[in-house]
């Protein structure tokens, strides 16, 4: 179970990459939140 969330954790940080880049560095759907 680790592993997944590991996994989820990951994939999370790589789509909060691509929309920061995508809206400016906005955080897109995120508001800005710091993760």
């Amino acid at each position: 179970m680790a592993a997944a969330n590991e996994a989820l954790r990951q994939a999370e940080e790589a789509n909060n990459e691509l929309m920061g880049k995508m809206t400016g560095g906005l955080g897109g759907l995120g508001g800005g939140l710091p993760f």
